[in-house]
């Protein structure tokens, strides 16, 4: 493992600082970003300070793009696109759709 690698983590919530001293624990260099300063009280407002790992998932399977017309569609659903830009959107698709097996 490369230890010289230098990362920046964006936020210091309890998130940002979390994972900031777990990587320099392992050695690597961190740097923080945020507007304001470290732990003030928006930057942990969205996430309560609060890991979900049970809502991680990986959005390109299968099973997962078989819902996306559906979603598109759906005037409350998850998902929504400026329709004029989804020409220039094309490439990421295919490479999003073509990293959908099990092997990638």
């Amino acid at each position: 493992m490369n230890n010289k690698l230098e990362i920046g983590i964006v936020g210091t919530g309890i998130q940002g600082i979390s994972n900031a001293l777990f990587l320099q624990k392992k050695g690597y260099n961190v740097t923080l970003f945020d507007r304001d300063d470290p732990g003030s009280p928006a930057a942990s407002y969205g996430n309560a300070g609060h890991f979900s790992p049970y809502a991680s998932l990986s959005l390109n399977r299968t099973d997962v793009l078989a819902d996306v017309p559906a979603m598109l569609l759906s005037s409350t659903g998850p998902l929504a696109l400026k329709w004029n830009y989804v020409p220039k959107m094309i490439p990421w698709f295919l490479k999003f759709i073509l990293n959908t097996s099990k092997k990638k």
